[in-house]
């Protein structure tokens, strides 16, 4: 028996430019996590998608290649400033954001 310890990220930006956000996601974790589609605001042009949890158990080779994966998209978010999002983790230790685009 494993230790699950769940990872997701939200990114939310301009319905002009989210596109590029998710195929870098798509790239990054394409056979790792699920990327959702592209959801629109309703208001002020704005639209996100989400990168699911890999479901992996810690200490595998799929939760290690997931965070991998994490730490490349984050480095490109931070390198692209032009995103709002957040990594949070929840499951068996715990649950808190672990990044943001916002510094505390």
């Amino acid at each position: 028996m494993g230790t699950i310890q769940h990872h997701a990220f939200v990114v939310t930006g301009h319905s002009d430019n989210i596109w590029k956000a998710h195929e870098e996601a798509n790239r990054a974790f394409g056979g790792i996590a699920s990327v959702t589609s592209v959801v629109p605001s309703p208001w002020n042009g704005f639209a996100s998608f989400m990168i699911a949890p890999d479901g992996s158990k810690e200490e595998w080779k799929h939760s290690d290649d997931g965070d991998l994966a994490r730490a490349k998209f984050v480095k490109w978010l931070r390198e692209n400033d032009l995103y709002r999002w957040v990594e949070v983790t929840y499951g068996a230790d715990a649950c808190h954001v672990v990044n943001t685009d916002t510094p505390e």
